[in-house]
């Protein structure tokens, strides 16, 4: 089990709003996701947090962007004792 999925929206293959659908559809999937994306318009962080994600960071990011991770690393932790 992973602490922490983080996803950019734009991935070959298949894009991370599927990823983090997919995972989000399976009813035992407890890992905490984060979006990191250059994509930063309104309706792309709107998408990524209501398909269940717990953050959406756009690029580039500040010295905020590890203690925003540890900080949703800790509440799953928290979540889980």
């Amino acid at each position: 089990m992973f602490d922490l999925i983080v996803l950019d929206v734009d991935m070959p293959g298949m894009n991370g709003f599927e990823v983090c659908r997919q995972l989000k559809d399976n009813p035992f999937f407890q890992t905490p996701i984060v979006f990191v994306s250059g994509r930063s318009l309104d309706q792309d962080v709107q998408r990524g947090l209501e398909l269940g994600a717990v953050d959406y960071i756009s690029k580039p990011f500040g010295i905020e962007f590890a203690p925003r991770l540890l900080s949703h690393i800790k509440e799953s932790e928290n979540a889980m004792a």
